[in-house]
């Protein structure tokens, strides 16, 4: 009798547990990686490492990826300088991308709780992305880091709202 009450009182614990395996995450990478490479269809972004997501039991899925805004020029034997108007054009391109990101940002995170039906709703899905940029170039205004989370039933209704969703960037 008092292993059934024992049973009773862990079974709403067996029934929420997460049943995510690797093979889970590996679609919702891909798909935030082409969603950041379709973000327009000229001037791309480049992805510098690919998107890695992980479950954390008890919290929920976390995604990271690193990003340049845009395929950003470099330096070479024959620039070692980087011109003024390079510099401007550069930043400009980069501040104008990033509410386009934002935006990207929040669907992958609604894509991901729909694709990542073994966390419970009440976990986070969490999205960190960090941009990275050359030595020569102007980063004021620029983040260096976005990071978004919100609980996975927030994401799943329709439309998402801009409230349940916690943005920090640094």
């Amino acid at each position: 009798m008092k292993w059934l009450l024992i049973l009773a009182a862990a079974l709403p614990l067996i029934a929420t547990e997460p049943n995510l395996k690797r093979a889970a995450f590996r679609p919702v990478e891909r798909a935030m990686d082409n969603r950041l490479l379709t973000l327009t269809n000229d001037d791309q972004v480049e992805i510098l490492g690919t998107t890695r997501g992980l479950y954390l039991d008890g919290y929920g899925a976390v995604f990271t990826t690193e990003v340049s805004l845009i395929l950003t020029p470099s330096l070479s034997p024959f620039r070692q300088r980087m011109p003024e108007q390079d510099i401007k054009r550069t930043h400009d391109r980069k501040l104008s991308r990033v509410p386009q990101v934002r935006q990207a940002m929040k669907e992958m995170m609604a894509a991901a709780a729909k694709a990542l039906d073994g966390i419970p709703p009440r976990e986070q899905i969490v999205l960190s992305m960090r941009f990275l940029y050359q030595s020569w170039e102007d980063t004021a205004g620029l983040p260096s880091q976005i990071v978004m989370k919100a609980e996975r039933a927030s994401l799943l209704k329709k439309p998402v709202s801009d409230s349940a969703i916690q943005t920090e960037e640094y």
